[in-house]
């Protein structure tokens, strides 16, 4: 699928899934609160298209109990498709990091993902065999969250997979410019860059499109950049051109509430 400077309008003929989201979940208990907390790339870029309106299928793995089929729920609640939600006994990852065992797709879940529009993951969800099988319909867009991350073995895994890149510095240095040219050249067609979380850069080949924002006391990293590549991806499926959907990210990135409400202990007690 080709892209330029105005993004896809073949959304506005798709009746299906436009966007599945594919990775681990985050599963964090605060004892003060007596709360779990959901979290992760995977599902807070979920939800967030999927408030925004976008149809938006997840695949990941819950674990087998009561928190498992809470979570189901509430993604259900949220309007996600569920219908790849595998349950497996303690396979709920509490922080997990790509040195554990990986979650393993299926040629189920490859051919599932194949049939949406973007298949988006990150650089901590264990994924990359997945989006390099997507690739191979040539229809299907693939975005990917590379975090801030210079070197490790996604960064070679994904080039010429990874169709838009979503990264996060603190800065935007010559090593920044020179890593998403490098990017670039070995296939990315949109590189989308948050600085500090208060700029927001594009490059789509040679040029940079650039927006600032004033980001208030409170927000919270990594939700903020979460809402950040929702933002962008929902404009991108309606089709604004890459400085709007830019735009939209930066704004979406503002918000400082939860995006899922914490699911209280008390209720496996009763």
């Amino acid at each position: 699928m080709e892209l330029n400077n105005t993004c896809i309008n073949r959304f506005d003929l798709y009746t299906g899934h436009q966007v599945a989201v594919v990775g681990d979940n985050r599963v964090r208990y605060s004892p003060g609160n007596d709360c779990w907390y959901i979290t992760g790339s995977t599902i807070d870029v979920g939800v967030c298209l999927s408030n925004l309106g976008i149809r938006t299928s997840i695949i990941t793995t819950l674990t087998d109990n009561a928190l498992g089929t809470q979570i189901e729920e509430l993604l259900l609640r949220e309007g996600l498709d569920v219908s790849r939600v595998t349950k497996k006994q303690n396979a709920a990852p509490l922080c997990r990091s790509r040195n554990s065992s990986p979650v393993r797709y299926s040629s189920d879940d490859e051919t599932f993902a194949a049939d949406h529009l973007i298949v988006h993951s990150s650089g901590t969800d264990n994924a990359e065999l997945l989006l390099r099988e997507t690739k191979k319909s040539k229809t299907t867009l693939i975005s990917y969250d590379y975090a801030e991350n210079f070197t490790g073995p996604h960064i070679a895994e994904m080039d010429g997979i990874a169709d838009i890149g979503f990264f996060f510095f603190d800065s935007f240095t010559g090593t920044v410019q020179s890593f998403i040219r490098q990017r670039i050249r070995k296939g990315m067609k949109i590189a989308v860059i948050l600085i500090k979380s208060q700029e927001g850069l594009v490059c789509t080949g040679n040029e940079y499109q650039r927006c600032r924002c004033v980001r208030p006391a409170g927000y919270r990293i990594p939700e903020t950049q979460h809402r950040f590549i929702a933002g962008f991806l929902s404009g991108f499926c309606i089709g604004y051109p890459v400085k709007e959907c830019l735009i939209l990210g930066l704004q979406l990135s503002l918000r400082t509430s939860s995006l899922l409400p914490p699911i209280k202990n008390s209720i496996f007690r009763k």
